[in-house]
């Protein structure tokens, strides 16, 4: 069994009552059941038909109409589970035989298990036509006997019919409002694991976004660095220590970024939630493109850990490095104002007079961080302006951390 499986079951279980656990068992076992009450009724049948021959002097002609009349009773009863309108058919015609050659004593009980079974399977239309019929042919062979007070058969056959068919009405409601129950907590309990499943999907993808956000970041870093290093390896060769320096330091942050990442892939967390070792703020992600010799300016406070902002800033600083002029400045402005933090980091394109050609990652990184933003329900734009490009976006809460973490 399946774990959905057993949840249902476990759900269906406990709000069981003595009588629905009953029922349910008799729906489980319908031919053991349905060979109980014919072995019954066949045992009450036979006793009363000796007791008729030995007791009562019932005449020998009539003892094999009687016979008949009990093995049709019987017929009806082994019917009257699965095919409920051949039962009454059966319980009709041993009633009447039953009234030819005596009086409709013994088929009378047979008739009232057909009743239930009747109401409890057959629709309401047929129902109602069947309890018609088993109550005419009551009567009809009650006259036929020419039984001296009638009133003393009909009226406990009628009300036993009556009390019958509303058994088996009220176990059909039952049965009916229990598996609607059981229908709605599956579906229930689908949906909610369908939805697990989606949230983790989604965690998982938004997880492996941010180690290609953070990863491709500090790679690019690296690169652009070590063209430095190598340019300025024989000339300079403090600078390409420095640079060197930094690609360590670089590299360092990215491994200490994808282990962490890799961690909360494993452990399911969210994005959002903080975890040990994810120390990049913007004002660490400025001084590293700096350290490459772009000119970055920051205007607003610098320690900044929100997981919207540091991304924002992180893609965009990231694209500056792979897309923008090289000799170009950078500008990356943060403030919070209103409850809200506005990101915006500007980057100049290539040359005047060449076609303006967006970011390959705008289909990828920046695609994805535009989803996460509109997620968290905050704006997000990236597109030319005036031959610079601009990442734009505001997210809700304040991004400055207490000053007592922040570092």
């Amino acid at each position: 069994m399946s774990t959905m499986d057993a949840a249902v079951a476990e759900a269906i279980r406990a709000p069981r009552t003595t009588l629905d656990a009953m029922l349910e068992s008799w729906e489980r076992r319908r031919v053991a059941v349905s060979v109980f009450w014919t072995l019954l009724v066949a045992a009450y049948v036979g006793i009363g038909t000796w007791r008729l021959v030995r007791y009562s002097g019932l005449p020998g002609e009539a003892l094999p109409g009687q016979l008949v009349a009990g093995v049709v009773a019987v017929a009806a009863v082994a019917l009257g589970r699965r095919l409920p309108v051949p039962a009454v058919v059966a319980a009709v015609v041993a009633l009447l035989v039953e009234g030819i050659v005596s009086a409709p004593v013994l088929t009378s009980v047979p008739a009232v298990l057909v009743a239930y079974g009747l109401a409890r399977r057959a629709s309401a239309r047929t129902a109602l036509a069947g309890l018609v019929a088993l109550e005419a042919a009551v009567v009809g062979s009650v006259l036929v006997a020419g039984v001296s007070t009638p009133v003393a058969i009909l009226t406990p056959t009628t009300l036993a019919l009556a009390v019958a068919a509303a058994c088996g009405l009220l176990v059909r409601w039952r049965r009916a409002g229990l598996a609607e129950r059981d229908r709605r907590l599956r579906a229930e309990l689908a949906e909610a694991a369908l939805r697990r499943d989606v949230d983790r999907l989604a965690t998982r993808v938004a997880v492996a976004t941010e180690l290609h956000d953070s990863v491709g970041h500090a790679l690019t870093a690296v690169v652009s660095l070590a063209r430095g290093a190598l340019a300025a390896l024989e000339t300079d060769p403090a600078s390409a220590r420095e640079a060197l320096t930094l690609i360590e330091e670089t590299a360092q942050v990215g491994l200490d970024r994808t282990r962490v990442v890799v961690r909360r892939l494993q452990e399911q967390q969210e994005p959002s939630e903080a975890a040990p070792g994810d120390a990049d703020d913007v004002a660490r992600l400025v001084d590293r493109v700096r350290g490459t010799g772009r000119e970055v300016s920051l205007t607003g406070p610098g320690h900044l850990t929100d997981p919207l902002v540091v991304a924002v800033v992180r893609e965009a600083l990231t694209n500056a490095l792979r897309y923008a002029d090289p000799a170009g400045p950078v500008a990356v402005s943060v403030e919070s104002a209103g409850g809200r933090t506005e990101v915006r980091v500007t980057s100049r394109l290539v040359a005047a007079g060449v076609a303006v050609r967006e970011p390959e990652s705008t289909r990828q990184g920046l695609a994805s961080l535009a989803v996460r933003v509109r997620a968290a329900q905050g704006t997000f734009s990236a597109g030319a302006v005036d031959g610079c490009w601009v990442v734009a976006a505001s997210v809700p809460g304040p991004a400055v951390l207490p000053a007592e973490v922040v570092r």
